[in-house]
């Protein structure tokens, strides 16, 4: 089964519905605005709490909600969609500041040498993120702990409503982008990205990926991320107030655009850097932006977004790059698709023994049953053109050659 970013398509009901919101428009009435204000108030009487925490990440949160307003031509859903969205990661923020409050010694819980891999997408980040979960001797988190971490967990109940509620709103939203199961698989209790901790924190450097938010995007990218990694960490510290955690094992491509926040935060972080043909990735990431853009809004530039992703990822990386520069080498394993794929197990073993860390027979078993219980494309095949985003292989080889250069990464055939 193959799949596009054209399968990008509400139901008629939605499309409807945007449909009058669209005429209400034109008649003076814009229901539903991203009014930070409201946002703000609706997750404080949810929950009954009013802290949030550092003044940086409320400036952060509002002028988020009012660029989605403002410039993201959301359509009447997407408002109502966004608006949701924010809500729920302020009801996060709030919970978590109030699980510290009422547990000082949540603070207290060591983080010690958590593993990021960091990587564009289709790079292998996902299948090395699995893995090295299977070990047994690093936990992930899973999908339902990033989107509501607090209060702390409990080891091994099943019975946690959150369970549930994460459930519901990815059974929901593959119903309006059933195409995403193949570019992103969502599964509550599996192990996730941790981008959605950066979106509790309001500092995610991939917010852009439900609307064209620009101005936002450039003030992000000027500020020191420091404070959002802060939390990011106090996260963490929730979810294994209760839980052992010998290790995380964690990854996003985000941290690929904050890996000085991500160091000052974590600097004891082994460092895994994923790297493929930018002709693999470039494309996979254009797609992934424009369908979430197409479920949230009726008018999709995918030529912008062609042009704003190549530009944000070749900055990234050549930032990544001289941030390594500065960096201790010890800190970094840097790892090539192809060799991820012809040799997993052994790509662990390097792994295991550049950063010192134990490796074990039963380790292996538990990596060696995994990779037999899931094989590659399970949810289907995604496909993606450069062309829809007017973009061509010679605009992504030229923007992207100094990265290339730098880590040896050849074209694929």
């Amino acid at each position: 089964m193959t799949l596009t970013v054209d399968e990008a398509r509400l139901p008629a009901a939605l499309r409807g519905a945007n449909r009058v919101g669209r005429g209400l428009e034109r008649v003076g009435w814009r229901p539903l605005p991203v009014d930070p204000a409201i946002v703000l108030r609706r997750a404080q009487r949810l929950t009954g709490l009013s802290d949030v925490g550092d003044p940086w990440a409320l400036e952060s949160f509002e002028r988020l909600a009012r660029a989605f307003d403002s410039t993201a031509k959301l359509s009447l859903f997407g408002r109502l969609s966004v608006r949701i969205f924010l809500e729920n990661r302020m009801e996060s923020r709030l919970k978590v500041i109030e699980a510290l409050r009422g547990d000082p010694a949540i603070a207290d819980v060591p983080i010690t040498r958590p593993i990021f891999i960091v990587g564009l997408p289709r790079t292998g980040t996902t299948l090395l993120h699995q893995l090295l979960d299977a070990t047994g001797e690093a936990r992930a988190p899973c999908s339902w702990e990033t989107f509501y971490p607090a209060p702390p967990p409990r080891p091994g109940d099943r019975e946690d409503p959150r369970i549930a509620r994460v459930d519901r709103e990815f059974y929901h939203f593959h119903r309006l982008a059933p195409q995403m199961r193949a570019m992103h698989p969502l599964a509550t209790d599996s192990p996730d990205e941790c981008l959605m901790l950066l979106g509790n924190a309001f500092a995610n450097p991939m917010s852009s990926m439900l609307g064209t938010i620009p101005e936002y995007m450039t003030w992000l990218k000027s500020q020191d991320l420091t404070p959002g990694y802060q939390f990011h960490k106090l996260q963490l510290q929730v979810l294994a107030r209760h839980v052992e955690t010998p290790r995380w094992v964690l990854k996003t491509p985000a941290h690929l655009l904050a890996l000085d926040a991500l160091l000052t935060v974590y600097p004891d972080a082994c460092v895994i850097q994923t790297h493929r043909d930018p002709l693999r990735s470039v494309p996979s990431i254009c797609s992934l932006i424009g369908t979430t853009h197409r479920v949230y809004s009726d008018d999709v530039d995918l030529a912008a977004v062609g042009r704003a992703e190549l530009e944000r990822w070749a900055d990234g990386l050549e930032r990544a790059l001289e941030i390594r520069a500065g960096a201790d080498p010890a800190q970094f394993f840097d790892l090539h698709y192809a060799a991820l794929l012809a040799d997993p197990v052994g790509v662990l073993r390097q792994i295991h023994a550049r950063f010192a860390l134990p490796w074990s027979d039963a380790a292996e078993a538990r990596v060696r049953a995994h990779l037999a219980a899931n094989p590659q494309h399970r949810h289907g095949k995604h496909r993606y053109a450069l062309e829809r985003f007017d973009l061509t292989d010679d605009d992504v080889r030229a923007r992207m050659a100094g990265y290339c250069e730098a880590f040896g990464v050849a074209p694929e055939r």
